[in-house]
């Protein structure tokens, strides 16, 4: 398998033991609205995003896998650890300033701990920047990406 010549995390899990901040599995379209969690600008969880969300996790399937991966702890303790230094491609971390999900802090250990590791924070922004802020996640993933 050729090896990646670079690496983009974003908002990444694997720093903590401590059971993460899970993402409401929705079992139905009331319960979708759960997926405010991963936004910092409440507002952008309309009823129609709401409704476009729940149908592509029911097309995926994908119910099943979430829940399955959020109720198990044993994969709590499965960290990244000095994993980290092993990292040796270029590699930029981007976060949401505003993480509910996995707090600011993990993407400083993340970029402190890989050698030559960027890492750049999007303002007023949650867990997801590449949806909700994507103009500025792509202008920095964007030229990490063409060097």
């Amino acid at each position: 398998m050729p090896k990646p010549e670079r690496l983009v995390l974003e908002d990444a899990a694997g720093i903590s033991a401590t059971p993460p901040m899970i993402i409401p599995v929705a079992g139905t379209i009331a319960d979708a609205r759960g997926i405010a969690i991963i936004f910092y600008d409440k507002s952008k969880v309309t009823d129609e995003f709401v409704r476009e969300s729940f149908t592509m996790k029911l097309q995926a399937n994908d119910g099943g896998t979430q829940r399955s991966l959020s109720s198990n702890p044993r994969l709590w303790g499965e960290l990244v650890g000095g994993g980290l230094s092993a990292i040796n491609i270029p590699t930029l971390v981007v976060w949401g300033g505003n993480d509910e999900i996995v707090p600011l802090d993990h993407g400083r250990v993340f970029a402190a701990g890989i050698a030559g590791a960027k890492l750049e924070i999007i303002p007023e922004c949650g867990h997801v920047p590449s949806l909700e802020k994507p103009e500025a996640f792509l202008s920095v993933v964007l030229p990490f990406l063409a060097k």
